[in-house]
């Protein structure tokens, strides 16, 4: 005979199974959303990074970033076990180390190395180079509790910086975005009275730079506007959906999408496990350290800012106290990981931190099926990315170049006149 106990108790055990699948569920979730993010960033600063004469060494770069966020995860977790925090690549580092491997292979095409694969393996070990020095110096303040000392530089030179850095990911996002290998000409190329002429306009091209300016502003104003965690994860579907549903109206086949520029080229099957850049030290020539060590400073800078700016504002909206100094002890060491293997700089990852938070409550289920999907790419292959649509991945770049020329729009109208010219005079 069953009491009113019994059935109370029963009742109370269903609620608890309940509940936990439903955090269970949350959790799963809240890792699926996080990878998303942090796939996008991995396709979005590879495109970045290896462009141009490096196109070839690409998937060698995404190996490099796979295996260092991997790794560098485990590190950071090791020092860092308090709070769940999700490591990702600094974007507003990612532009500046695309300028030092761009400048790397110039350096090495003047002094007559050509072979793509030669070149390829330098540039990983210069990116290194830039990562250890940034490890380093984010290792440091923290252990000397100087972090907040960088808050000291003037603000108009700080946001006319990071501005500056914004119109850099405008050029970038739309040269990735559109498949174009001058963004600016191709731009006043529109602009001109002769190039209205329809024979002369590429309907693919108009197409692809409408778009990807479409998805950057919606992926940099909804989430402002719609405060929800599914925004900017419903962007990214969202971008996805109708770029293959286009392209599937049109007929166009998945390769043809490919040649045309509609989607990121084929990446290879199979394992992208490769063997470490600072096994190819021995062939940088120290020399071609010399004319990047402004850039490798300026590297530096803007990854300790953007380092600082997200830490606090992930802490204001969590209401939690993460302890800057020892964020940046820990981000120290991942990047030292990760500059063995010629990865840009790694650092908090504001945005799938807060997913991981406010999706799955603050689980480490969620961080360790995120690591896994990062993993499982490493080791299994990466070729599902290759569907990934180029306007997305540079609408996702323009969307980070939006968001910082607005916070220096918002600076200008309350900083002094004076002041306003110090930062504009910068970001030029």
């Amino acid at each position: 005979m069953t009491t009113p106990d019994m059935a109370s108790a029963g009742n109370g055990r269903i609620t608890e199974r309940r509940e936990a699948l439903i955090r269970t569920a949350r959790t799963i979730a809240a890792a699926a959303v996080a990878a998303l993010v942090l796939l996008l960033d991995l396709i979005s600063f590879s495109q970045l990074i290896f462009s141009g004469p490096l196109a070839e060494s690409r998937v060698a770069g995404m190996s490099a970033m796979l295996a260092a966020y991997v790794l560098g995860s485990l590190v950071f977790v090791a020092l860092r076990r308090t709070v769940v925090v999700a490591l990702s690549f600094i974007g507003a580092a990612a532009i500046v180390q695309a300028a030092i491997a761009a400048a790397v292979a110039a350096e090495l095409r003047d002094s007559g190395v050509t072979d793509p694969a030669t070149v390829g393996r330098i540039v990983l070990v210069a990116c290194g180079v830039s990562t250890f020095a940034t490890g380093l110096v984010f290792a440091m303040l923290g252990t000397l509790r100087a972090s907040l000392l960088a808050q000291l530089l003037p603000y108009p030179v700080l946001t006319g910086f990071l501005g500056g850095v914004g119109l850099l990911f405008l050029r970038s996002g739309l040269q990735i975005g559109a498949h174009l290998n001058d963004p600016a000409a191709a731009m006043l190329g529109l602009l001109d009275p002769a190039a209205l002429d329809a024979s002369r306009i590429d309907p693919g091209v108009l197409g692809r730079i409408a778009l990807t300016f479409v998805i950057g502003f919606c992926a940099f104003y909804l989430p402002r506007r719609i405060k929800r965690w599914g925004t900017y994860p419903t962007v990214i579907l969202a971008s996805l959906v109708v770029v293959h549903l286009g392209l599937a109206w049109q007929g166009i086949d998945t390769e043809a999408a490919q040649a045309a520029g509609w989607l990121i080229e084929a990446l290879p099957t199979g394992s992208l496990l490769q063997a470490p850049a600072v096994l190819a030290l021995q062939t940088l020539d120290p020399a071609l350290l010399l004319p990047i060590l402004p850039r490798i400073a300026t590297e530096i800078v803007v990854a300790v800012i953007i380092q600082i700016l997200y830490v606090i504002s992930v802490e204001l909206e969590m209401r939690r106290e993460l302890n800057i100094d020892r964020m940046f002890v820990a981000s120290g060491t991942a990047n030292l990981v990760g500059s063995l293997f010629g990865s840009p700089a790694m650092g908090f990852g504001r945005t799938s931190t807060l997913l991981l938070h406010n999706i799955g409550g603050s689980h480490w289920l969620g961080w360790w099926l995120t690591l896994a999907v990062m993993a499982a790419l490493l080791v299994f292959g990466a070729s599902p990315l290759a569907l990934l649509p180029r306007p997305l991945a540079g609408g996702a770049l323009i969307a980070i170049g939006l968001g910082l020329l607005v916070n220096l729009a918002l600076a200008c109208r309350t900083l002094p006149v004076w002041e306003t010219g110090i930062a504009l005079a910068v970001c030029g």
